[in-house]
């Protein structure tokens, strides 16, 4: 993105990672012209705002989760709705390895949500991320067990 180069999308990526506290971190990408991602912030979740969703390089949620991410939900435009046309479907796509860049297939896809929304979907979204923060919560603990060989 001219407005936000790679490196400095990074940097964001790994302050606001490290800003966060709580038992499981997520972070939430989050499109301008979707629903504002600033309304869901908590300790344990961060937003991010990018220009559209379809700009968001895969390779940057795999490096959120590298920096300590437990979780990352990207948030578009609704479907159909995008406002540079078709930013939330390339972003569905990318996620799906059906469109290029795509995510890698060593990217833990059950610690990354996609979603559509904008204001009027807040709540549903806030329901989702308490859904996504107890199975982030169920997939720690079960990697917890598995390190130290108790269940």
């Amino acid at each position: 993105m001219p407005q936000l180069p790679v490196d400095e999308m990074r940097r964001l990526t790994r302050e606001t990672v490290a800003a966060m506290s709580g038992e499981t971190k997520i972070l939430v990408f989050g499109c301008e012209h979707g629903l504002n991602v600033d309304r869901l912030e908590r300790e344990d979740i961060r937003g991010l705002r990018l220009i559209c969703s379809g700009m968001l390089p895969p390779t940057l949620v795999e490096y959120a989760l590298k920096q300590g991410a437990d979780g990352v939900m990207v948030i578009g435009c609704r479907q159909n709705d995008c406002y540079f046309r078709f930013g939330n479907s390339w972003t569905r796509l990318r996620f799906a390895g059906e469109r290029k860049p795509s995510l890698r297939a060593r990217a833990e896809r059950e610690r990354i949500r996609i979603h559509g929304a904008a204001e009027p979907d807040l709540r549903s979204v806030e329901a989702d991320l308490a859904e996504f923060h107890q199975h982030l919560l169920e997939l720690n603990r079960a990697a917890a067990s598995a390190a130290t060989g108790t269940e």
